[in-house]
């Protein structure tokens, strides 16, 4: 998604860590916060086009169950 369509997504949601992927929800890329997303978009002057959510999101969190 374009960095625009993102910020309306976050600025939607209750969530202050939205889970990101690409092309399908399996294919977990990392987690955004909101608040490192408004920083990032006030260090651009407030346009959304030259944001990289790449370069926001954090790495993605695996948890591994345990075994019974």
């Amino acid at each position: 998604m374009p960095p625009g369509d993102i910020i309306r997504e976050v600025l939607a949601s209750p969530y202050t860590r939205m889970p990101l992927w690409r092309e399908r929800p399996d294919n977990f890329m990392g987690v955004l916060h909101s608040k490192d997303l408004l920083r990032a978009l006030d260090a651009a002057g407030g346009d959304a086009s030259k944001l990289s959510i790449d370069d926001i999101m954090l790495p993605p969190w695996f948890t591994r169950r345990r075994r019974r």
